[in-house]
């Protein structure tokens, strides 16, 4: 037995007792993902937030239906694939009691539906898309939205004259700017990074096995989810390497519970799942070709299966929480799609879900995770020669900003250990050096603050790893921006984004409302060689600097 929760009989999607409406319960940080998109709505139709695999990201969009609908309104939920409807429906259902209509293929859903849950592929038809008034519904939810810029989601989402929320675990940095052409803001963030802290999911750690595998020169070609590296030369060049990374594997996953192999083809699956087979592992393979997938799935799911070597499946929508391993043998250009497959793993067990959602502090929820028979997910990675210089590294699940990822990619030969503490010590490392070009040039003349470099100052991780997301965040700052800018003592010309500039300006503005100092009394003395000056008040500061000037005025008197 892991816990004594195991021999409970609860539902392991249940949620902490922080607040409970209708006899479900709803944790902090899903309750807080509502409020911002109830209070965002205010100001703008369409909407992005996202949330890390394994968070609950349906609880909350089934959370804000239920509200739409209890408001008189009407709500469409799209999805790509029957596995994600069909989580969305059964969520709706036990969560609110709401039973949604269906518009898939032979399905179809009426006009008198409130909630109605609709298959990309079956409502972007023409005439299943016209039988709609444009009108009908009050809000369009688009789960897994990293794909809202495909045809088909944007020949729907632009018929329809509706709010629309996007709900997604993976728009990274690139995404972001582009999702922004859609999405007019994002209100609400809790990335992996932030639910590992909170204890709500389990800790990545990596280990990259030192077997070279070269891409160099693979063509680059179009896929669904964007330009990626060729499946068919990637498959030729990891299959004379198969029965090599099979020894290896099964040496390194030695006393963990079930993995999932993410293979660039059919043919490299099948090879995998026979050569672990002949190490002594049960291993099987599936792709969305294969006739009898539900039946291995369901296998895998009953224990039966130790490995799935998965080609083109499994992605999204695929939850078991007894993956305790992940190997990614199918490099990638896309950092969502990367993201995805790791993502398969992160869930804790269901058998400690009580005591997580009985847990009181995320260390509490920590020692519950460590304490299990699942105390951490293991990411398997190899050493890709290649001349691409976007190829996605596990380095870059965590990293808050890119300049982190790239400083836990010069820190270390091999990846090997948890990514979190690689991730933090790398932004210390970061940090440091940061702080040195500062102190190297504090003294050196100049009138305005370098964001960067007040971000060092102030010790803020936040502002200094800032980057935009929404629409409005990535336009040039205004002319009001600016001039606030200059008043502040800040170098406009480092500002590039009106979101930077309104981070910059809200933390002058906080200070002032705090009373600390401003950014020039701060430059200023910090120059003349006093510590810590960012924790002055300004009234202090002013006073220093009143004594200072009366005693430079009263040696030039008597000079």
């Amino acid at each position: 037995m892991d816990t004594f929760a195991e021999s409970l009989d609860f539902d392991p999607f249940s949620l902490p007792p922080t607040a409970v409406v209708n006899g479900w319960s709803y944790r902090d940080y899903q309750r807080a993902a509502c409020e911002a998109v109830d209070s965002a709505w205010a100001e703008f139709n369409r909407l992005l937030i996202v949330l890390a695999t394994g968070t609950g990201k349906t609880v909350i969009f089934t959370k804000l239906t239920q509200d739409e609908v209890a408001r008189g309104g009407k709500v469409l939920i799209l999805a790509h694939s029957t596995e994600l409807l069909d989580q969305a429906a059964d969520k709706l259902a036990r969560s609110t009691g709401i039973i949604a209509a269906r518009e898939k293929g032979a399905d179809t859903a009426s006009l008198d539906d409130t909630v109605v849950v609709a298959s990309v592929q079956t409502l972007s038809r023409e005439t299943r898309l016209q039988s709609w008034p444009d009108n009908h519904f009050t809000l369009i939810i688009v789960d897994e939205a990293h794909r809202t810029l495909a045809a088909s989601y944007l020949k729907i989402l632009n018929y329809f004259k509706s709010r629309v929320l996007g709900v997604t675990a993976t728009a990274d940095r690139g995404d972001k700017r582009n999702l922004a052409a859609f999405y007019e803001h994002m209100p609400y963030q809790f990335g992996l990074l932030a639910a590992v802290h909170g204890g709500w999911l389990v800790r990545p750690r990596v280990h990259e096995i030192p077997l070279k595998i070269d891409i160099q020169n693979v063509r680059i070609s179009r896929t669904a989810e964007g330009a990626d590296f060729s499946l068919t030369e990637v498959g030729h060049r990891i299959a004379p390497f198969i029965h090599e990374i099979a020894r290896n594997l099964v040496s390194h996953t030695e006393g963990r519970q079930q993995g999932v192999i993410f293979l660039p083809s059919i043919e490299t699956a099948s090879m995998m799942a026979d050569s672990l087979t002949m190490h002594g592992l049960r291993a099987d393979f599936v792709s969305g070709e294969c006739r009898d997938r539900d039946e291995k799935i369901a296998a895998f799911k009953r224990g039966e299966i130790a490995v799935l070597c998965n080609a083109m499946l499994l992605i999204e929508g695929f939850d078991h929480d007894t993956i305790d391993w992940i190997c990614m043998l199918r490099p990638t250009k896309i950092r969502s799609l990367y993201a995805q497959a790791v993502g398969r793993g992160t869930r804790t067990l269901n058998t400690i879900g009580a005591a997580l959602n009985a847990a009181t502090t995320p260390e509490e929820r920590k020692a519950c995770i460590a304490a299990s028979r699942k105390p951490d997910l293991k990411i398997l990675d190899f050493l890709w020669l290649t001349d691409s210089l976007d190829l996605v590294s596990p380095y870059q699940l965590v990293a808050r900003s890119a300049a982190v990822a790239e400083q836990m990619r010069k820190s270390s030969v091999l990846m090997q250990g948890d990514l979190i503490d690689m991730e933090e010590q790398a932004d210390r490392d970061l940090l440091k050096s940061l702080e040195k070009a500062v102190e190297k040039n504090k003294r050196k003349k100049g009138r305005v603050l370098d964001p960067l470099e007040l971000a060092v100052k102030l010790n803020d991780d936040a502002l200094a790893n800032y980057e935009p997301s929404s629409r409005w965040e990535f336009e040039a700052p205004s002319k009001d921006q600016i001039k606030f800018l200059t008043e502040y003592g800040i170098d406009q010309s480092k500002v590039l984004t009106a979101g930077l500039a309104f981070k910059l300006i809200q933390k002058a503005k906080t200070r002032e409302a705090h009373g600390l100092c401003t950014f020039r009394q701060m430059t200023f003395f910090e120059k003349q060689g006093y510590q810590d000056v960012a924790y002055w008040t300004k009234k202090h500061a002013t006073t220093l600097q009143r004594q200072r000037f009366k005693r430079w005025a009263n040696k030039k008197t008597h000079v």
